[in-house]
């Protein structure tokens, strides 16, 4: 697991936080691209010697036949995006590690 996330699992949901110091609500996005949640942030240039924007982008794999991909929901707070991702049938999911 990156120092930029962190994952915890409940009996009813995954629930994701995304780091990203410096990006604005607005300039962050969440969506599914097949398999997976991608997470991604842009954050502009704050000054004019500062080489180039930046963006982080996060990629989680998703068991897609456990997950309500209608019923995701984020929130972005103080550069820290939150992400639940509701299951169904999360008890049949057992741990690989």
């Amino acid at each position: 697991m990156s120092r930029y996330m962190k994952l915890k699992h409940t009996d009813d949901a995954l629930h994701l936080r995304f780091f990203m110091p410096g990006v604005a609500k607005e300039d962050a996005k969440v969506y599914l691209d097949k398999s997976e949640l991608v997470a991604e942030g842009v954050k502009e240039k704050d000054f004019e010697d500062d080489k180039d924007d930046y963006m982080l982008r996060f990629r989680i794999h998703l068991p897609m036949h456990h997950v309500k991909a209608n019923a995701i929901t984020t929130e972005m707070k103080n550069g820290a995006l939150k992400v639940c991702v509701p299951l169904i049938n999360a008890q049949l999911l057992q741990p690989c590690f």
